[in-house]
């Protein structure tokens, strides 16, 4: 299963089916002590996601800037927003005690079909737990009815904490874009990682579903 012969027209947009399907929860799913749901976010969530934000301190501030529950329905109108324009497939890592373990969004380029991810994960996060979360949102992006050609993940150059899990589940470095966001409020280049949709990359990532350490 290659990305060639996926021609988007540039207006891509997930339709009505593939938005059903990435709402549909995955899990619960028992990962070493750890009971993991993945499923689209709710109002109710936000108590335990800013929680988890503000625990990790500096290192969230660094990529997110400050937490609160404002900030929290800001998101989450911004994330159901562009999910009803076909545009955003946004994944909860919940523990089945409520706490919120990470989450994962992925952005719907409109011209190309491409999807850019972005996550993250709190402090203390078993590597499982993490491993299992990416290759289930990957798989889940990569098999819905609107096919996603490839997956793009800019990651700040003085931000190494993603690189080994991007590179476990066979994305690439591509490019560098200067001065792409700010991290730490500074604008600083990012690398850009890559992964084509491609037959082996799914079975590789269907078998992290069941085996996260591969």
């Amino acid at each position: 299963m290659s990305t060639r012969g996926i021609d988007h027209d540039g207006n891509f947009r997930l339709d009505r089916l593939s938005r059903r399907t990435a709402a549909t929860p995955i899990g619960p799913v028992r990962i070493g002590d750890d009971l993991i749901f993945l499923r689209q976010a709710r109002w109710s969530d936000g108590p335990a996601w800013v929680a988890t934000r503000r625990r990790d301190g500096q290192r969230m501030r660094n990529v997110f800037g400050e937490t609160s529950l404002t900030t929290w329905v800001e998101h989450l109108v911004e994330q159901r927003r562009a999910v009803r324009a076909g545009l955003r497939v946004p994944l909860l890592a919940t523990h089945v005690d409520g706490r919120v373990l990470g989450e994962v969004n992925f952005h719907l380029d409109p011209t190309t079909g491409s999807a850019e991810i972005s996550f993250w994960f709190a402090r203390g996060t078993s590597r499982d737990v993490t491993a299992w979360v990416t290759a289930s949102s990957l798989l889940r992006l990569y098999q819905l009815p609107a096919r996603v050609p490839r997956v793009m993940a800019p990651i700040a150059a003085n931000n190494p904490g993603p690189r080994r899990l991007l590179a476990h589940w066979g994305f690439t470095e591509r490019a560098v874009s200067r001065e792409l966001r700010p991290y730490d409020g500074v604008p600083v280049d990012h690398d850009i990682w890559w992964l084509e949709r491609d037959a082996d990359q799914l079975a590789d990532l269907a078998r992290g579903m069941t085996d996260p350490m591969l």
